[in-house]
């Protein structure tokens, strides 16, 4: 019998251990002391994005805990958007609403990975993620990015929209006829 307890002794101690990492890693230790620390520049970031692209109407907002029913707070990450008019949340807003918070999250990471690289990111590049936003987004876009082009040498936009040709110095145009690809450079 003193042998078992010696043994279970022994193993309670190592489960201690074990609980203690565990909980570090989870997301009540060491990760939600990180995203503490970062959650204020994401939402200085967003909220000049929001402002920029949606005038204020739409706002992001990143968290590191959320509410439950009972009224107790759980730690977890989470980005919530909020919409002054429509939508009260992101999964119910149009198709070009989900585009722009897309595009604010997107600059708001880029901005992040620049800033704790330390390094100037040299360009920004979107790939379709213009094409369901109307044309006064499409213009607020356009003067972000120019409001920005001090930022990053090079923007790249993919897209089906054969209207923003027109919106920038050079273009390219990917033609595919009779199974052969080219590509067009428009200046």
């Amino acid at each position: 019998v003193d042998k078992y307890l010696a043994e279970v002794s022994e193993l309670e101690k190592t489960e201690s251990i074990y609980r203690f990492w565990e909980t570090g890693f989870s997301t009540k230790g060491l990760r939600s002391k990180l995203l503490e620390n970062v959650v204020p520049v994401l939402n200085s970031f967003a909220q000049k994005y929001c402002h920029s692209l949606t005038d204020g109407n739409i706002e992001v907002v990143f968290s590191t805990k959320t509410e439950l029913k009972s009224g107790k707070q759980k730690e977890a990450f989470q980005i919530s958007v909020v919409q002054k008019t429509g939508a009260q949340d992101y999964r119910g807003a149009s198709s070009g609403e989900k585009a722009r918070v897309d595009l604010i999250l997107s600059l708001v990471l880029g901005d992040l990975a620049m800033l704790r690289s330390r390094k100037k990111i040299l360009f920004r590049f979107f790939d379709e993620i213009f094409d369901p936003i109307d044309n006064s987004g499409i213009d607020a876009i356009m003067r972000l990015l120019e409001q920005n082009k001090d930022k990053y040498n090079s923007v790249f936009v993919v897209t089906h929209k054969a209207d923003f040709q027109n919106r920038f110095e050079k273009t390219l145009t990917v033609v595919r006829e009779n199974g052969q690809t080219r590509i067009e450079m428009n200046q």
